[in-house]
């Protein structure tokens, strides 16, 4: 882009920022960059590393050392990105996590995980996948004989030779399904697969496939936030409060009784609710040791300092249907077992502080295991 056109265009990003115009991930990367890179034309990079990470989020969660790898990006660009999310997350820690953005613009402030976090507003249901197929049983069973590659194309090639189903068709189509849940986006997680290798058969891995769910299905964690956690009190939903939930939701979709039934399979046998007759009983679970810390570093990638209102605002962790004082007792617990730094109350605000990547502390986790 020629000199001149390059300041136009810049000028033309700032305006509209100003304005508070709606911009997409690759504007406001491009804009971050700007800063960080003045001389040059940085559209390219914008969408190179979107390319890369999927979203804005992402970019500013990766490693440096991945980070400085692009030819235009030096240390100060990667001292201004981390510069940002050290900013959005000192912002929240004083600012109710729940706020509601303005429609029009994305909240550069907001915390890195709140775009993820966000429970889908009432106006915008329509616009939400309908989850059906829950093949909740065939990743629990599948996700411990993964290979351990990130190629997907090979993840999703064992899985369709190793399910069950006599029809071709149907092991393709369940396969991608399956697929689809455990690694969302289509991004292979190896910490995942190892994981799955060492927790055979137990709630630790109920609890990280139940976790990767939620993550996959946006309907499926609306619907446990707003209706399953209002009903803990009570301790129990009844299925046809689901039913109701689904139909007001997608009022003219024909498989709303597909999708209800996915909702309990997946419900049921990761063990969260159990089903009695038409109601499905809940209650506040106490978190197990291996997968809250996998868990816990799956919202919190990058080793640092959080508030401790990140976690108790993160709808993920909230969706564990974990009992909220078990969680404040399990951060005491990981910092016992070395897993993270410390935890702390500095003038009334409670933190946490992480010391390893995902990858690292699953193979400590492994390790642990292994020796017991």
């Amino acid at each position: 882009m020629e000199k001149n056109n390059l300041k136009g265009h810049r000028e033309r990003a700032r305006k509209r920022l100003l304005k508070g115009e709606k911009l997409s991930d690759e504007q406001l990367l491009e804009l971050l960059l700007m800063y960080g890179i003045p001389q040059k034309d940085v559209k390219p990079l914008a969408k190179e590393l979107l390319a890369e990470h999927g979203t804005i989020e992402a970019v500013l969660d990766a490693n440096n050392k991945v980070l400085a790898k692009k030819t235009l990006i030096k240390e100060n660009t990667v001292a201004l990105f981390k510069l940002f999310k050290v900013l959005a997350i000192r912002f929240n820690s004083k600012h109710t996590i729940n706020k509601t953005a303005e429609p029009e613009q994305t909240n550069l402030f907001g915390s890195p995980y709140d775009k993820e976090n966000k429970i889908p507003h009432k106006d915008n249901e329509k616009s939400l996948p309908i989850f059906a197929n829950a093949v909740t049983r065939d990743s629990l069973e599948i996700l411990p004989q993964l290979p351990e590659t990130q190629d997907i194309n090979a993840i999703t090639a064992f899985i369709k030779n190793n399910l069950h189903y006599n029809s071709g068709e149907s092991r393709n189509r369940y396969a991608n399904y399956v697929v689809k849940r455990l690694f969302s986006g289509g991004n292979v997680d190896l910490s995942l697969i190892r994981f799955g290798h060492s927790f055979v058969n137990t709630p630790d891995l109920q609890d990280v496939c139940f976790y990767k769910y939620i993550h996959a299905e946006p309907f499926l964690h609306q619907i446990i936030i707003e209706l399953l956690l209002p009903s803990i009190s009570k301790g129990f939903v009844k299925r046809n409060e689901i039913v109701q939930y689904t139909d007001a939701t997608f009022p003219n979709m024909k498989s709303n009784d597909k999708c209800v039934q996915a909702i309990v399979d997946v419900l049921v046998k990761t063990n969260m609710c159990k089903l009695q007759k038409q109601e499905l009983t809940l209650k506040n679970r106490k978190p197990n040791l291996a997968s809250f810390t996998y868990i816990l570093h799956s919202e919190f990638k990058e080793p640092g300092m959080y508030a401790h209102n990140l976690l108790k605002g993160n709808s993920y962790i909230s969706a564990m249907l974990w009992e909220p004082d078990c969680i404040e007792a399990m951060l005491y617990e990981l910092r016992n077992n070395g897993y993270i730094s410390k935890v702390s109350n500095i003038d009334g605000i409670k933190q946490f502080t992480t010391k390893y990547h995902l990858a690292e502390i699953t193979e400590m986790l492994i390790m642990r295991k292994g020796q017991n």
